[in-house]
């Protein structure tokens, strides 16, 4: 029987390095405390299910501009896709790759100086705009 504490974190592998598929979104309108999922670190569907992990941006003394959505691998990306397009609060969403590590880790020389950072102080990610960035980085 798999007990919470020895259940394996989804987000990363054996290693704690895990490249992924993401989607960095900006919004379409001003952040509200009212978006509790994106406060509580989950991206739901219109249901209500959780389709994976946000990272709200970290911005000094404003609100954050964007987010970045880490979908359960489970998912398909089309329905990952189909959900930021319908959001409202999403202005526009780009498909990044990101290097998942955990916040105690640190990351190569090469990912921290490339990578957009994005952390909620459990998971830190680094997305690059394309695969070949992200394993260069890594190299």
């Amino acid at each position: 029987m798999t007990t919470e504490a020895t259940r394996p974190d989804p987000f990363m592998t054996g290693d704690r390095r895990h490249r992924r598929i993401a989607y960095r979104a900006t919004f379409a309108r001003p952040f509200d405390h009212e978006d509790t999922d994106l406060i509580e670190g989950l991206y739901r569907d219109p249901e209500g299910e959780a389709i994976g992990k946000a990272i709200l941006e970290q911005r000094r003394h404003e609100a954050p501009q964007a987010f970045l959505v880490i979908h359960e691998e489970e998912i398909p990306l089309v329905h990952v896709e189909a959900r930021l397009d319908d959001d409202p609060r999403v202005g526009s969403y780009d498909q990044v790759f990101a290097l998942l590590y955990g916040s105690d880790e640190t990351p190569g020389r090469g990912v921290r100086e490339t990578g957009e950072k994005w952390d909620d102080g459990e998971l830190v990610a680094f997305a690059f705009e394309s695969d070949e960035e992200a394993l260069e980085a890594q190299a």
